[in-house]
């Protein structure tokens, strides 16, 4: 946490430092988010929903016209806080975190219709591209503009705790399962939003963003019982989380 204070302080510094020179605006973000997950294997189905934060702040880097509208380059650094979602076993038998030492052993194995639940958080840096679109309309002494925001999203994963749920022999939650876990999260993301800006300065943003995480969330550290082989497996689906997230955001 004193990493992400020093480094806010940061970038409200390079924005006061650069802004005469370019227009360059510093933001902060506070969004609610919605992530569930999926996987490859038609036998491991993603179910229901994690309810999550994304906060943190942002650097807007303006087009060289310094038009109006036009294009800006965006990034930032922030926490993205219970991403992942259920994933619901429908495997005879399955072993699916191996590397944790589950605080009930009779759950190492787990049976069809378990369910387990990741809860990760990330450090994000955003590296993107927004299209800020001429004002539309006024309102007292603001402009109302539309804003599409796309590009990338890199997570550093810096805690993962899992619950085990459904049919499992045994209830438990708040495991620790880093091992499990990827450590580098990489996705994409695609947002329209509308801007208020104040004739004398500061903008606030409100709008909804989808991500979606192309690496491998999960580490396939375990095995399952394939009916099919009759045997025994490794577990190698990618298992992966889509967002949908609400974006609050103020720019000084």
């Amino acid at each position: 946490m004193r990493i992400i204070v020093l480094a806010f302080g940061f970038l409200l510094a390079l924005q006061a430092t650069l802004h005469a020179q370019g227009g360059i605006r510093a933001g902060f973000q506070v969004s609610p988010t919605w992530s569930w997950m999926r996987t490859d294997d038609k036998s491991i189905e993603g179910v229901g929903t994690n309810w999550g934060l994304k906060f943190g702040a942002e650097l807007e880097f303006p087009n060289l016209k310094k038009t109006d509208g036009g294009i800006a380059f965006v990034t930032g650094l922030g926490l993205g806080l219970n991403q992942g979602g259920t994933l619901l076993n429908g495997h005879q038998q399955g072993v699916f975190w191996p590397e944790t030492n589950l605080s009930t052993p009779v759950l190492d194995t787990l049976p069809r219709d378990s369910r387990l639940t990741y809860h990760v958080t990330y450090l994000e840096i955003p590296l993107g591209g927004r299209i800020r679109f001429e004002p539309i309309a006024r309102a007292g002494d603001m402009d109302i503009r539309i804003n599409i925001d796309g590009g990338g999203l890199l997570g550093v994963r810096t805690r993962a705790v899992g619950d085990i749920r459904g049919a499992a022999p045994a209830q438990t939650e708040d495991e620790n399962i880093v091992n499990e876990t990827s450590s580098i999260s990489l996705s994409w993301q695609l947002g329209l939003s509308a801007e208020l800006e104040r004739s004398g300065g500061g903008s606030f943003v409100i709008g909804l963003v989808f991500q979606q995480q192309f690496t491998d969330l999960t580490k396939d550290n375990g095995s399952v019982f394939d009916t099919k082989i009759n045997a025994w497996r490794q577990e190698n689906s990618r298992g992966a989380f889509n967002m949908l997230s609400l974006r609050l955001a103020y720019y000084l």
